[in-house]
């Protein structure tokens, strides 16, 4: 049992231990009760109380009794005979047989010194009634030495006037005990009886005890009998019986860890329901002030589980944006002196989630304590690079130095390179302060065996960190594995370092099987990736399937744009006309481009180029609205030159608009299309009757007349054939007159 449980099974203990010592109206005492003293006889009380409560658990009940029992005291035996007589309760009397078996499996001296005078009672509960007790009580009796037991078993087995249940259940005594050879004479006897069932519950018991089966040949076994009695000396029987201790004692084990196991889940769910029950108790209050009082108040106790349930509702509480106040937080604080190392680790979290860096110092200090343990110290390094505070920083290196750490535990060498990484970052701290931290990570890290990837990672992470350049040759190395806890810290010391020299190996780690390695592969080669192949990589991985993964999309992406970014800006047209597989990335990418070329001054030339890239393709995702604008400026800074290029604007400028019912821009690019050459000319009134006709297949009455009314001041005649047909058409549909409306049949009424 923990020491925790067993707490936890004493605060239980006191509410059933409030019991008068003795009985009112009680004047005389026996004497064996007289002959112990005043504590003795408190003692005897409390612990026959605990064994007569059904309330109690059964293990706890049966604890006491093996108290009670290894007293020695006269007083215990002639107490546990009356807790064994048919009177006591049935839970009670197998509380104490079970007792009796487990003194006896450990010391069977002291039953056959001090209580030898429970035998009769147990011969008396052989074939009880209650469910249990009989064959508790068997194994009580086996527990005894052959002290005249054995005996004592054999002859009421083979008692005529004994119960049938009395028989069976004293062989079933006799067969679990480890005194073999006596044993053995015992059943030998019962094997000529005419009760069959009797004779074959002694031939079970018999292959119990010799470890051989003759089945039902009564001659064979007694055959092997004479044979055990005559060659057989005393040195082989206890040879027996020590393998029979052996066995017994490996099941004893086995049963103590089940009870533990046991206990511990017990104990598990009656802290869980103490702490939901305190929280519970804590949002009835309504004031802050009492709030922090009970949070104090709980923080100081002696019983973890009150330490625990406030540490917990205060971290709960930070989560939601609200601080403790100064005298919790100072609780909070005190509590890390409190050796138990779950309420340690509650603390030091808070005090990491606070991020106070004055908060450093009692994490220091309590560095300083080496009873601390392992974990609680693990988690102190981890809240350090929370704290952000530099004075931390010779602590940390201090147990990194394998000359000065050398038993440091691997887990506390990890967080302390964790928190090495954070507070001295490139760039942070004093470069005096840092320095020492450099020979050290190398040192460490040759030190650290190729199994303690986490080890090793965390290392290189610092030295990511850190970025001396006295790190590359144990980053370059490192980037050979194929292991993401050391790959991601690597890849981002090496660009740390601006070491462009990786770029090829990225490529391949922009496909490694890990995401990790891939999301830092993508997002290193956008900051020192720059050949095509690089761009061609990321581009592998923008859209599923080729990658699934969203955050290595984003930085595939991220990256691809940074590259380019260092690129010409026909270099960047031309990759994005790559892209025409994803038109997502290719809108997104062509307005970045388009507003980026817009902010310049003057603008450069190639922003038509993005322009008309990014109208041609919002047009052909349908989006004619979004378009419209974009060929309007492009028209505008077209409009000094009455040139080809321009006319040829002007018929996407008309196409836009006629998709997005800007009939009047529509009439306006008519007219001053009109003179284009004759190719152009054909593309706008191939558009201006496409307009018509969708109008007339959609029976949209209403636009076809909008569109006819803002082309009619325009001039048709340049225009081919097809426009004037199509504009007949629709004149045609509108001078038609409308359907007449659908009424109803009249309905008649049924005859009165």
């Amino acid at each position: 049992m923990t020491q925790r449980t067993k707490k936890m099974v004493w605060c239980l203990r006191a509410l059933v231990l409030v019991v008068p010592v003795c009985a009112v109206g009680q004047t005389t005492q026996p004497a064996d009760v007289a002959a112990l003293s005043a504590e003795e006889q408190e003692r005897l009380q409390q612990l026959r109380g605990i064994i007569e409560n059904p309330a109690d658990s059964l293990g706890t009940r049966q604890a006491q009794a093996e108290s009670l029992l290894r007293t020695g005291w006269a007083a215990a035996t002639r107490t546990l005979g009356e807790l064994l007589s048919p009177s006591a309760h049935p839970s009670t009397r197998i509380a104490v047989c079970q007792a009796i078996a487990a003194v006896g499996a450990v010391d069977p001296a002291l039953l056959q010194e001090h209580h030898a005078g429970l035998v009769e009672p147990l011969l008396r509960l052989l074939g009880d009634s209650a469910e249990g007790v009989s064959a508790r009580a068997a194994a009580a009796l086996a527990a005894y030495p052959d002290g005249g037991v054995t005996e004592r078993l054999g002859a009421l087995a083979a008692d005529p006037q004994a119960s049938p249940e009395q028989r069976s259940a004293a062989v079933d005594a006799l067969a679990s005990s480890v005194y073999k050879r006596a044993v053995a004479r015992q059943i030998m006897t019962l094997l000529p009886t005419d009760n069959t069932e009797l004779r074959g519950r002694a031939l079970r018991a018999l292959r119990c005890v010799s470890r051989k089966d003759f089945g039902e040949d009564v001659a064979a076994w007694q055959a092997w009998w004479e044979h055990q009695e005559s060659t057989l000396s005393d040195e082989d029987w206890l040879r027996e019986k020590e393998r029979m201790f052996f066995q017994r004692l490996l099941e004893a084990q086995g049963e103590l860890e089940r009870v533990r196991a046991d206990q511990e889940r017990r104990y598990g769910t009656l802290a869980e329901r103490l702490t939901v029950l305190l929280r519970q108790n804590y949002r009835l209050v309504p004031q802050r002030p009492q709030k922090d009082e009970i949070l104090a108040r709980w923080l100081n106790d002696d019983q973890p589980e009150f330490r625990l349930a406030a540490l917990a509702i205060i971290s709960e509480e930070i989560q939601e944006g609200m601080l403790p106040a100064d005298t919790v937080v100072a609780a909070v604080i005190e509590g890390l002196e409190y050796r138990m190392p779950e309420v340690r680790r509650a603390a030091l979290g808070i005090i990491g989630a606070m991020g106070v860096p004055e908060n450093a110092e009692a994490v220091l200090a309590l560095l300083r304590d080496e009873q601390v343990d392992a974990s609680a110290r693990q988690t102190a390094f981890r809240v350090l690079g929370q704290l952000r505070n530099p004075a931390a920083i010779p602590t940390l290196i201090r147990e990194i130095d394998a000359s000065q750490s050398p038993s440091a535990p691997a887990g506390c060498v990890a967080e302390a390179a964790g928190a090495l990484a954070v507070l001295g970052a490139k760039g942070k701290v004093d470069p005096d302060v840092i320095t020492p931290a450099v020979p050290v990570l190398l040192d460490r890290l040759a030190r650290t065996p190729a199994d303690q990837v986490h080890v090793r990672g965390f290392l290189l992470r610092a030295m990511a960190g850190i970025a001396a350049a006295e790190f590359g040759p144990a980053l370059t190395e490192a980037l050979g594995s194929e292991q993401a806890p050391l790959l991601v810290p690597a890849i981002e010391g090496l660009v740390a370092l601006g070491d462009a020299s990786c770029s090829d190996r990225l490529v391949a780690l922009v496909a490694h099987t890990d995401p990790r390695v891939r999301e830092a592969a993508a997002k290193a080669m956008g900051k020192l990736g720059g050949e095509p192949a690089h761009l061609e990589a990321l581009m592998r991985h923008l859209n599923p399937p080729g990658e699934t993964n969203d955050a290595v999309r984003a930085e595939a992406w991220n990256g691809w744009r940074e590259i380019l970014a260092r690129k010409p800006v026909e270099e960047r047209l031309r990759w994005a006309d790559r892209l025409r597989e994803m038109p997502d990335r290719q809108q997104t990418y062509l307005e970045g481009l388009v507003r980026e070329l817009s902010s310049h001054n003057p603008a450069p030339p190639e922003l038509a180029g993005a322009r008309e890239r990014l109208a041609t393709l919002l047009m052909a995702r349908g989006d004619a609205a979004a378009a419209l604008p974009i060929w309007q400026r492009l028209l505008a800074g077209q409009e000094a030159a009455d040139d080809a290029s321009a006319a040829t604007v002007r018929v996407h400028v008309l196409t836009a608009a006629a998709a997005a019912g800007r009939w009047e821009l529509v009439a306006e690019m008519m007219t001053r299309l009109a003179t284009a050459p004759d190719d152009v000319r054909g593309r706008a009134a191939d558009e201006a009757a496409k307009a018509i006709t969708d109008r007339l297949n959609k029976s949209d009455l209403d636009g076809l007349r909008a569109l006819l009314a803002a082309l009619e001041p325009v001039d048709m005649t340049p225009y081919k054939p097809e426009l004037h047909t199509a504009v007949g058409a629709a004149k045609k549909k509108l001078a038609e007159p409308p359907p007449a409306p659908t009424t109803a049949p009249a309905t008649t009424a049924p005859a009165a």
